[in-house]
């Protein structure tokens, strides 16, 4: 028994909905614990289409198509775009999109005066700390193999042809 959501999943229910979206937040599917935030955000979203989940660990993650984000800004600082294309970061995402699936009273808190400094302090702690935390590669080495996939990619687009 799956309890949570795979990746594909999770992209088939922001693809359907993608159209009316109120925020697009880019997450890394290879971390665990962002995964549990993803898995609980897109039950709350219920479908509804109101965040579009966006995937930046997958190769097919284009800076292009979000605001020129690159994977690095993205797996280093949790990133979001709204649909006027501003590009938020660290609490104002959180904020943001717990807002959008009409649960702000979770970070309200962080709207008083100071509390909201504090708070991305803290967040700026833990996305330093996350990929070591999470037992990953530091952030040079996975765009590093990042670029070297995408370059397999390219090179097998150009010379990987089957012959029927």
């Amino acid at each position: 028994m799956t309890l949570a959501p795979a990746r594909e999943e999770i992209s088939q229910v922001a693809g359907a909905a993608a159209e009316g979206w109120k925020v697009q937040l880019l997450y890394d599917s290879d971390c665990p614990l962002c995964m549990r935030e993803v898995n609980f955000l897109t039950k709350r979203d219920g479908g509804r289409g109101l965040v579009d989940f966006v995937d930046v660990s997958d190769l097919s993650y284009s800076p292009d198509e979000h605001q020129g984000i690159s994977f690095e800004d993205a797996m280093g600082r949790i990133h979001a775009v709204l649909p006027d294309g501003k590009v938020i970061t660290g609490i104002d995402v959180f904020v943001t999109v717990y807002e959008a699936l009409g649960m702000g009273w979770v970070y309200a808190v962080t709207k008083i005066p100071g509390v909201g400094k504090i708070a991305d302090s803290v967040y700026n702690m833990w996305a330093d700390a996350r990929l070591q935390l999470t037992g990953r590669k530091d952030l040079a080495e996975l765009v590093r193999e990042r670029e070297e996939a995408l370059a397999e990619v390219q090179d097998c687009e150009t010379s990987c042809k089957i012959e029927w």
